[in-house]
């Protein structure tokens, strides 16, 4: 959109700067793709934390279970950001995922810590993300930082162009690594999360993206934020804010769930 102003009797035009939304949990796909684009410096066999792999920590099968807590992890990051002498918020993640279960499977148990510790573990991951991406920081995308550290569980901003463009980028290798690399999560506890639908559920996972059995590629962000990748290579996306209280239905069940779930994913039918 371009504007014009007065200035001096001259007309000058400005352009308008797009809207940058908080894409919450697709910050993960952005890691993982990350991570597969510079995995000659960091390989999935490598040791990310114990005995837990990059490979594993990617694909929620670190072992590590222990409960995220939204609220406590913000102030954190807040008081850690203004403090000196603040532990590093991967130590912080460490110490929590210390304390919390382990599971010698290693089966499919999502972990936000462990997101954290992939996150700080990847120098420079913001400025890598916008060098592949080719977009400019700031316009179309920003990441959130605590200190030196880019946020993990969430802190990326998108533009509805940068979304599309991230997609659009992605599509050339997703099918082949879900193939190679994806990690089942058949089964997953969803229907706590009253919004995937039956023919929407995922099976696969693999570096924070996740697959269903119709092999639609999505990055799940806030709530009703997808960004989904046909097999084709078309980007359906639905980017917006959420108002938790209005919109959040995390309550609901049964046919209104069902009725719920049809009218927020029929975006991926009419893309």
């Amino acid at each position: 959109m371009v504007h014009g102003s007065a200035l001096n009797g001259k007309k000058k035009m400005s352009i308008a700067i797009p809207e940058l939304f908080d894409v919450k949990s697709i910050t993960k796909a952005a890691i993982g793709v990350m991570y597969h684009i510079h995995s000659d410096l960091y390989h999935r066999a490598n040791k990310l934390f114990g005995n837990c792999t990059i490979g594993e920590a990617l694909n929620h099968q670190s072992g590590y279970h222990a409960q995220f807590d939204y609220n406590e992890f913000r102030n954190y990051v807040d008081h850690a950001r203004g403090s000196i002498d603040g532990l590093p918020l991967s130590m912080y993640c460490k110490k929590k995922m210390e304390n919390g279960k382990f599971d010698s499977q290693k089966q499919f148990g999502y972990s936000d810590y462990m997101y954290q510790v992939l996150a700080s573990n990847f120098k420079g991951i913001a400025e890598k993300f916008g060098e592949w991406l080719g977009l400019q920081r700031g316009v179309h995308w920003e990441w959130e930082h605590c200190g030196k550290e880019a946020l993990g569980p969430h802190g990326l901003q998108l533009s509805h162009r940068a979304c599309e463009v991230f997609a659009t980028k992605s599509h050339g290798f997703l099918l082949d690594e879900f193939k190679k690399n994806g990690t089942s999560c058949d089964g997953y506890e969803w229907s706590k999360w009253g919004h995937w639908g039956s023919s929407f559920d995922p099976y696969l996972y693999w570096n924070g993206w996740w697959l269903t059995k119709n092999l639609i590629a999505i990055a799940h962000g806030y709530i009703w934020q997808f960004i989904c990748v046909m097999p084709n290579g078309r980007v359906s996306m639905q980017i917006y804010k959420e108002d938790w209280d209005i919109d959040g239905r995390w309550n609901i069940s049964g046919e209104e769930a069902d009725e719920e779930t049809k009218r927020r994913i029929n975006f991926i039918r009419e893309g």
